[in-house]
């Protein structure tokens, strides 16, 4: 298995462009979608679908920056690359009063 270093990050920045086009389609219309994720220079970004891409220097600011995005936005998805490469998803809807887990309202 080979070694993916940062430098090798454009096959893996090509295959999230993407998945986050497909996703585009089958998302709701009052729905955000937002993505942070490290690009191939080694700078956290944040874009949100249809918008503009923002980096910053550390993963921290960038998750902060794009949860805050969110809030503005409404409910959004919001993806979040870890240092493995792999994609967590939080979905937040502030008009959902169960906020955190959508069990009992059959949220998405």
């Amino acid at each position: 298995m080979a070694d993916l270093t940062a430098r090798d990050r454009s096959a893996p920045a090509a295959r999230r462009v993407e998945l986050a086009e497909l996703l585009d389609q089958r998302r709701p219309a009052n729905e955000s979608v937002l993505w942070v994720f490290c690009d191939q220079r080694d700078l956290w970004c944040v874009r949100q679908e249809g918008g503009r891409t923002e980096t910053f220097a550390a993963r921290e600011m960038a998750i902060a920056f794009a949860r805050m995005a969110g809030e503005v936005a409404g409910p959004h998805r919001l993806f979040l690359e870890g240092s493995d490469g792999r994609f967590t998803q939080e979905f937040v809807d502030p008009d959902c009063a169960c906020a955190t887990s959508h069990a009992q309202c059959g949220c998405p």
